[in-house]
């Protein structure tokens, strides 16, 4: 290490300051330096330098200047990841990391954390003064994103002693309120109607004169849909994790869905689950079983279980207008694909089974997710995951017996 002073001799150059310069070697041998403007600072500069040098405390300064969006950055295009990620990195970058972007990485606190999280979630002025903002449930997947980051940064050598991006739990209002969560009867109705046809529509049609019009139609009979309904409330599966099951996901014989993949509905390929717990094995009620063995016998185990009248996929906007429209015509509005996943946890739920056992075959991270999205649900009392089942919800449907086998899970 070296103190150097700018002139060497002399006076500097007119109206120009003396200046000392602190030279020094990182662990690496790589060289380092910083200029001063009296000599007394960059004597405790380089004293400084010298303590951290030998006990081995010294970071690279380069480092302490990265911002919060360059980590992010990195992150974001390190690994190859598919499209639907892709995208929803960037919706975080592009609309919501601006107000803490240019921080300082090694400077970002949890408190700053919290205060994105609030202004997230109340309005993000950045993007519109009227902005009302995001639900906590999204809100917290941007937390997630960010702290992926700064765990990749950290990994790579980011002098922070600990992560500072730490995720709010879910409060009383991201709760499922039980008010939301259609009846058994309520779905009955509009599965039937999605099965029979009928919903009316208007539809904005020219006439002969070429006027515009209006025109009421009738939605055809959907069986397809009518029985990926009862698949959804059987087994508290996702549109997309309905629409993208294959024959060779559904094993008949040991009663079980292994899921492993869902339906992208932008690349309409079939792609990898979001997270490790979201790949599953899902049991087969009895009365789901003649359901699935009627689209599955015979066919390839490539082969989509559902698929619309031209051979591919079921699209999942298809089917949540053709359920919307047979929702309202029944007056059943609280019926929607998604509900019948509350539908089916909050019965098990009810009937009660273990909350660590219901995460499982929900999904979920965790079981503490499981409890703060059902808090209002819970009721522990009961036993056997496909008795409850049975009991909570397979004998309102038509298909199939009236009570489930018990098959215990060892695998868990």
């Amino acid at each position: 290490m070296s103190i150097q002073r700018r002139p060497k001799t002399g006076k500097p150059a007119k109206g120009q300051p003396v200046k000392w310069i602190v030279r020094y070697r990182d662990p690496a041998g790589k060289e380092h330096s910083k200029t001063f403007d009296t000599q007394a600072a960059a004597k405790d500069f380089d004293k400084d330098q010298g303590v951290k040098l030998a006990q081995g405390t010294w970071q690279d300064p380069t480092r302490l200047k990265i911002t919060v969006g360059q980590i992010y950055d990195d992150w974001s295009t390190s690994t190859p990841v598919r499209d639907a990620t892709r995208w929803l990195r960037d919706y975080t970058r592009r609309l919501h990391l601006e107000p803490i972007s240019e921080y300082p990485a090694v400077k970002l606190t949890t408190r700053d954390i919290l205060d994105w999280y609030d202004q997230m979630t109340t309005s993000r002025s950045w993007i519109d003064v009227d902005d009302t903002g995001v639900s906590p449930a999204t809100a917290r997947d941007h937390l997630r994103r960010l702290r992926a980051a700064y765990r990749h940064a950290m990994a790579d050598g980011l002098p922070v002693p600990r992560n500072p991006v730490v995720i709010p739990k879910a409060d009383e209002g991201d709760a499922i309120d039980p008010a939301t969560i259609p009846t058994l009867e309520e779905i009955n109705r509009v599965i039937h109607r999605v099965r029979t046809g009928g919903a009316p529509y208007t539809r904005q049609k020219k006439d002969h004169a070429g006027r515009m019009a209006t025109r009421t139609m009738h939605y055809r009979a959907q069986p397809t849909i009518a029985d990926m309904m009862i698949v959804g409330m059987l087994t508290g599966m996702r549109v997309s994790e309905v629409c993208g099951l294959t024959v060779g996901d559904v094993d008949l014989d040991a009663g079980v869905i292994h899921l492993t993949r869902q339906l992208d509905p932008r690349s309409r390929e079939r792609v990898a689950l979001k997270s490790r717990a979201g790949r599953r094995d899902i049991p087969i009620a009895d009365e789901l079983a003649p359901i699935l063995r009627g689209y599955a016998e015979g066919r390839g185990a490539s082969a989509w279980i559902f698929t619309s009248r031209s051979g591919e996929a079921m699209r999942t906007a298809q089917m949540s207008q053709v359920i919307s429209r047979a929702a309202v015509c029944e007056d059943a509005p609280l019926v929607h694909f998604h509900a019948l996943r509350h539908f089916f946890a909050s019965s098990l739920i009810t009937a009660g089974r273990p909350v660590q056992e219901v995460s499982q075959v929900l999904g979920h991270g965790s079981p503490s997710l499981t409890l703060d999205v059902y808090t209002h649900v819970l009721d522990r009392t009961g036993a056997g995951m496909r008795d409850a089942i049975s009991a909570a919800i397979g004998c309102g449907i038509s298909a199939g017996s009236r009570h489930l086998r018990v098959v215990p899970d060892t695998g868990s």
